[in-house]
Order: C-alpha cells, then structure tokens, then sequence
C-alpha cells in the first residue's frame, strides 16, 4: 500500500473515533425545583446543567403558586387559576449545541387542565408549536414514589434553528378548556411540572479527542518523511 493511502486511511479512522465522542448529551439545564422552591411565577434558576446559571423557570399562570410533591421528589412547580392562554415557560442557551431534546414530569388535578400544547422558541420570545395538542398524564404526582408514566419527552434535533443559539424558549402551554377529569378546568385545579431538562450535543469534539486525532495525524506524517 502507498505511503499516501496509509496515511487517508489511518486519517479517517482517527476521525471515526472522534465522532462518537462529540454525540455524547450534555445537560444543558434541569429544574429539579428543589433548591428554588417556587412558591411565584419565578423567574426560577436552574439548579443543574451548563448553562444552569442563566437559566430560568417562569409562569404567566394567574393562579396561586406552590411547591407540592413532585414525581418521586419533595418539590414541584405548581399553580392552580389556569386557562388556556396561560403556560410553564423555560429559557436557556444552546451556544455550541445542536440536537435538543427535553423530557419533563407533569401532573395535574381531576379539575386542573386536561390538554396541552409544547412549544418552542429559537429567540426566547416568539413561540411555535411542536407537535400536536396532547393529553396530559393521568397520574397524579406521588411524592414518595417515581412515576415513569408522568414522563415526557420531546425530540427537537429535527429544529436546527435550535442549535448554538444564545436564548431559546420551551413552554408547556394549556390548551382548550378540558379538565383532567372530562368537565371544564376550574379555577382551584392545579398544574405541576418537575425535573424539566434541557439536552443538547456538543458541536465540539472533547479536547482529548481532538489532540489524540493530533498526534496521529503528526506521527504519519514523520513517518511518511522518514521514508
């Protein structure tokens, strides 16, 4: 095999190696609420995540705001007075991230909200809706216990207008009149959200990926001089 050949191939599979470092999900911010302990619409900063310290929990709900029991945790952010133009809004960055994804709890009371549309923003004002309207769990929040069917989750890698942006938005917004339990959402239903994360994958291979992709390059390269 010539020296030239040796060396492209050696180079792309150093490259192979770095690619699945730079697919790795990072953690971009996550409300647990259990240091912020929302007791008002916020704004509530994130108690984890890169981003974590610019990042913030509001709601616009007209309600009274509490922290009951979350989804297997002592604290969630909650609300009851909802109407369906009313929401749980979260706001970040995705500087040098692509490939979002959220996955949140939700629960709410027989007379809380019952329908729900998720939305997002790629500069944390104006909103669009992702996906369809949906039902929200039926499960109410067990303090003691973790429910996996209060889990959701949403894929936005497909929203490339997402990636490396220095604010972007996420709400989950009521949607129509419903109550969890069929009739008409009354104004002492209640709402909660718990554990909302935000995900992204580094645009950026890690430096030790990068330096060992160096080294190869460079030890060829000699190699290829000595000959």
């Amino acid at each position: 095999m010539k020296i030239a050949t040796r060396f492209f191939v050696a180079a792309i599979a150093l490259a192979a190696f770095v690619s699945p470092v730079s697919g790795l999900a990072d953690e971009l911010a996550n409300w647990t609420f259990e240091t912020s302990l929302p007791t008002t619409g916020g704004p509530h900063v994130a108690e984890s995540g890169f981003f974590s310290a610019s990042s913030f929990a509001t709601s616009n709900s007209g309600g009274t705001f509490s922290n009951p029991a979350g989804n297997g945790t002592p604290e969630s952010f909650s609300s009851n007075g909802w109407d369906d133009t009313e929401y749980y809004q979260f706001l970040s960055s995705t500087v040098g991230f692509e490939d979002i994804t959220i996955s949140f709890a939700q629960a709410a009371s027989n007379t809380g909200p019952g329908d729900f549309q998720f939305q997002y923003s790629t500069d944390g004002v104006n909103y669009t809706n992702f996906g369809s309207v949906y039902a929200g769990p039926t499960p109410d929040f067990n303090g003691g216990t973790f429910n996996p069917a209060n889990v959701l989750t949403f894929d936005l890698s497909s929203v490339t207008a997402l990636s490396n942006q220095s604010s972007v938005g996420f709400r989950i917004a009521v949607s129509g009149t419903r109550s969890e339990n069929n009739g008409t959402i009354a104004s002492g239903g209640t709402f909660r959200v718990d554990d909302f994360v935000i995900n992204g994958v580094s645009q950026i291979p890690e430096p030790s990926s990068l330096t060992l992709l160096g080294i190869g390059v460079a030890g060829l390269v000699l190699n290829r001089r000595r000959r």
